[in-house]
């Protein structure tokens, strides 16, 4: 009963019918449709098809719980000393700096992964109209039926 919640906060009180998605809620054949028109209202029903907003809200839902605990160790985070290898000048070889610099044996990663949490906040205008489209879409579409009586027969 996602759709019937939605419309509860979307409608702030306002009666309606309950409604449902074909592929949610009851059973097609188990339930008791009745020929009637119902009045829905305009402001959530007529909603202009908005994808960029069904877009934005899409991303925002499927980021909602993503995160990466992958943490490689560079430079800092390995074990070995700080000090110089070696003097930097009069040997006649290359400059060197510590023993765990990236480019030596048992060296830290240069630009390795660090933990990251992908989501990001949405304003609740853009979730509430994203919603408003969709549902107004699933409507055009034919794919939403007004139940009047949950009861079985």
């Amino acid at each position: 009963m996602v759709v019937k919640a939605i419309l509860g906060r979307l409608e702030c009180g306002h009666e309606c019918a309950s409604i449902f998605l074909f592929n949610r809620g009851i059973p097609k054949e188990t339930a008791l449709y009745l020929n009637f028109n119902k009045e829905l209202p305009q402001d959530i029903f007529n909603y202009p098809l908005r994808r960029d907003l069904i877009y934005r809200l899409y991303n925002f839902r499927i980021n909602l719980d993503k995160f990466n605990t992958k943490v490689t160790r560079n430079r800092a985070m390995t074990h070995g000393s700080r000090i110089k290898m070696r003097p930097q000048k009069g040997q006649g070889r290359a400059r060197m700096g510590d023993k765990r610099a990236p480019h030596l044996y048992k060296g830290g990663k240069a630009h390795g992964s660090k933990a990251k949490v992908y989501s990001y906040p949405l304003n609740a205008k853009i979730k509430i109209n994203a919603l408003k489209a969709l549902l107004s879409a699933k409507l055009a579409e034919g794919k939403i039926k007004i139940v009047d009586n949950e009861a079985l027969s």
